[in-house]
């Protein structure tokens, strides 16, 4: 992903369909979003997703991705991811 200039943005907001949020494993779509944008040019990158408050992302040791923070707002769920 990257600007029409050819920069690769650095800040990515994600607020898909609840359901694509349900598969958290990684043939889900959230994850294999976040792997094929990894898989991009090394760049420092902040991902803000919207979820479901329950469903919770845990990354294995060779994701590209760390989560830096949590908020749950009522029955939604902000989650910051960083590269």
């Amino acid at each position: 992903m990257a600007t029409p200039n050819g920069r690769p943005f650095a800040l990515i907001f994600l607020d898909p369909p609840y359901r694509e949020c349900e598969d958290i494993t990684e043939r889900g779509k959230v994850r294999r979003f976040l792997r094929r944008l990894g898989d991009a040019p090394a760049v420092e990158r902040l991902v803000v997703l919207h979820h479901p408050a329950g469903t919770q992302f845990v990354l294995t040791r060779d994701d590209p991705w760390r989560v830096v923070e949590e908020r749950r707002i009522g029955s939604n769920a902000v989650t910051f991811f960083a590269s």
